[in-house]
């Protein structure tokens, strides 16, 4: 059957999938599962064994682990009883919070600490979220947003992998450097401008008082102080925290070439530190470890191998040669730029930006730059914003982690506005690109 045919096949499973979610709530792994072996091996005449090896062993384990062992920590009250401590703190500024959630993990990502930052501070802040009665979206805003403000740089984080795409295309390391400069320059405007808008309107929607304004101050009792057990998975959690950043900040910086250091810092990674911390939860007796297994996000695990699937065989069927062909000579040149960050954000939503979209798209910046005329440093920025936009989807590497390390009686309830939010903050994306807004560090690149 022809790609054009499969392609369409597998939009019409999206819709379900989605559809059947809404009205039934079955589970849109299930859907996408279903779909997938059906289109893989009657459309595409694939055999089962294929479409299963499209598991996406990576994350899968990853959404595993770090949720066994945050499993722990939620279970006994840690988690609970960190999180009323440190509202506690800011009782008398509760307003401030998702400001210290976003500045924090923009810290620790620009040290060099990459998606740790995220998986340590995102637990601790839906805590004190619920307390507050803050959406659990905002949450999302705050780390998801603060990660790429400190992790975009092209000194500790993502900004060199930008620099030797930006390379590749066959831009000298001088340009392609001061590209990546640019681009995380933007990055922090851009950023803090989204963050500005979201927590404008999760403020707006939080719990308020009785004269109907937003509480900037909470009345509440001192919190009771951790008892035996969540002393020790504190102190797991901290000694984790610095096996996870310590050693990928010493290397950044440092570069040691140590050849046992370098071993050691190969199980410095979230999926072996949380393991093994999860077994010595377990050899502690923590928590129950039945009730940690049985509220393993399996939901979640389930909806991200089913959308894997379903993507590997619409990438099969030719769906980037579908991308790069819309990329031509009928789109405006006024609006490319919104055009590439809206095809980016699109395909962010199932893939993975920098394994992925990045890769893809950027090879189309310097021929469609010399054609028109634009700026390639604005269409490189459009692409990488665009695609991070909807980063957070649930279908996604970020989004589905974000949907794990939450709170258990929240995470059904997170999936379709996540989808939402990241749709919404691409619209803005999208006019921002629209508006010039990413043109505006052009003079590093002159």
């Amino acid at each position: 059957m022809s790609n054009t045919a499969i392609l369409w096949a597998c939009l019409i499973a999206i819709i379900v999938m989605i559809a059947a979610y809404n009205f039934k709530r079955i589970n849109m792994g299930f859907t996408a599962m279903a779909f997938a072996f059906v289109i893989g091996c009657v459309m595409q005449g694939t055999k089962a064994s294929v479409v299963y090896s499209y598991w996406p062993d990576n994350l899968a384990f990853f959404l595993l682990s770090c949720s066994l062992f945050f499993g722990y920590a939620s279970e006994n009250g840690t988690m609970e009883v960190f999180g009323k401590k440190l509202l506690y703190k800011f009782r008398n500024n509760t307003k401030m919070v998702p400001w210290v959630m976003f500045f924090i993990t923009a810290l620790l990502s620009f040290l060099g600490a990459g998606t740790a930052s995220q998986i340590l501070i995102a637990p601790v802040s839906y805590a004190i979220g619920m307390q507050l009665g803050l959406s659990p979206l905002m949450t999302v805003c705050a780390v998801s947003l603060g990660y790429t403000v400190g992790t975009y740089n092209p000194w500790t984080g993502m900004g060199v992998q930008i620099i030797g795409l930006v390379e590749n295309n066959g831009l000298s390391t001088e340009i392609a450097t001061k590209t990546a400069i640019a681009n995380y320059c933007t990055t922090v405007a851009k950023q803090l401008v989204t963050m500005l808008l979201c927590y404008i309107y999760y403020s707006w929607k939080a719990k308020r008082n009785s004269d109907g304004r937003y509480q900037n101050t909470i009345e509440m009792d001192k919190p009771d102080d951790f008892n035996s057990v969540q002393k020790k998975t504190l102190t797991m959690i901290l000694i984790s925290f610095v096996l996870l950043v310590v050693p990928n900040i010493i290397n950044t910086w440092i570069g040691i070439k140590n050849p046992f250091f370098k071993n050691f810092l190969k199980v410095c990674q979230p999926h072996s530190i949380f393991v093994i911390f999860a077994f010595f939860a377990c050899c502690m007796n923590l928590a129950d470890t039945k009730k940690v297994i049985q509220k393993l996000p399996m939901n979640t695990i389930l909806l991200v191998v089913g959308v894997s699937f379903l993507m590997a065989i619409a990438k099969k069927a030719g769906m980037v040669d579908v991308i790069k062909a819309m990329v031509g000579d009928n789109v405006p040149k006024w609006l490319i730029g919104p055009f590439l960050c809206m095809v980016a954000g699109i395909l962010s939503i199932f893939s993975s930006t920098w394994s992925v979209v990045l890769p893809l798209m950027y090879p189309l910046v310097p021929p469609i730059a010399a054609a028109t005329g634009v700026n390639p440093v604005g269409l490189y920025s459009a692409i990488l914003f665009g695609a991070n936009a909807t980063g957070f989807s649930p279908f996604s590497t970020a989004g589905s982690m974000f949907v794990g390390l939450a709170p258990e009686k929240l995470r059904d309830s997170m999936v379709v506005p996540m989808v939402g939010l990241a749709i919404a903050i691409l619209i803005l994306t999208m006019i921002m690109a629209l508006l010039g807004f990413f043109n505006i560090f052009n003079f590093i690149v002159s």
